[in-house]
């Protein structure tokens, strides 16, 4: 069951229209981080030929990219805990 926000009037309605301004954003930054980590993977033979790295380095590449997106998911969280009764 979905509990809805605390929030009733015209307060409420705001955050319900921040929401899927919130929705919209987030799925703009997932598909264009997906854009970006989906064009890596055809330049890895070239890296690893100018850069001299092995399968194993360039397997650490490509996991290093996830690093940040797991780190700012984080607080989301604590968010939670405050939007929601």
């Amino acid at each position: 069951m979905i509990r809805l926000p605390c929030l009733k009037g015209e307060i409420g309605l705001m955050v319900l229209r921040s929401r899927w301004v919130m929705l919209f954003s987030a799925f703009y930054i997932v598909a264009t981080m997906a854009f970006i980590i989906q064009s890596i993977p055809p330049l890895i033979p070239s890296m690893m030929k100018d850069f001299g790295i092995s399968h194993t380095q360039a397997g650490l590449l490509m996991s290093i990219l996830f690093v940040p997106g797991v780190l700012v998911s984080i607080p989301a969280v604590d968010v939670h805990r405050l939007l929601w009764c």
